[in-house]
């Protein structure tokens, strides 16, 4: 009976140990390689059958900022579904004329690291995000000025994800500041 106590409590062991070392691995595989929630090559789709609704122009959305206060950064669904990329302070053009998109972003690696965002986005983002281009936040206004020199026709949100009745005053304030009365 006791021989049999002991190697149960020995199988146990070695079940939970393994079971640690693969969790383990995943934490590690996402730190490190930077998962988007579905494939690359997904998002890649969803954008050219956007393409194809868009033949004539071109479409911009901006992601989400970062939150007032100790609040979790939510990334605004549009975004994600487009693009995978849940970082602060992004913007997405969609050329549906030439068939390409852009990511406009301003994060580094150390700001990655201090706010806990992707460092493997930082440092790689046409290789995580598979997204042609991808240039710093404020090269916006000369890209956009090119691509209007082919259209005058651009797609845009021109509201908040969210319906302003159901947030807060503080949250509708600030989504007003930066989704409504910004230029971009």
């Amino acid at each position: 009976m006791k021989s049999s106590t002991n190697e149960l409590r020995k199988r146990r062991s070695f079940v939970f140990a393994r079971f640690s070392l693969v969790l383990n691995l995943l934490f590690i595989f996402n730190l490190v390689s930077a998962q988007l929630i579905f494939k690359k090559d997904e998002y890649a789709v969803r954008r050219e059958r956007l393409m194809e609704k868009i033949p004539d122009g071109i479409l911009l959305i901006r992601g989400a900022t970062i939150p007032a206060g100790y609040v979790q950064f939510y990334q605004y669904n549009n975004m994600m579904y487009l693009t995978g990329v849940e970082i602060p302070d992004v913007i997405l053009l969609v050329d549906g004329i030439e068939k390409e998109s852009y990511l406009f972003m301003s994060l580094d690696e150390e700001l990655a690291r201090s706010e806990g965002f992707s460092v493997e986005l930082a440092k790689h983002p046409i290789g995580v995000s598979g997204i042609e281009h991808v240039l710093p936040l404020d090269s916006v206004s000369s890209i956009l000025n090119k691509k209007l020199a082919k259209s005058k026709i651009v797609y845009a949100p021109h509201s908040p994800n969210e319906l302003m009745a159901e947030v807060s005053r503080e949250k509708r304030n600030i989504l007003q500041k930066t989704m409504i009365e910004d230029e971009w």
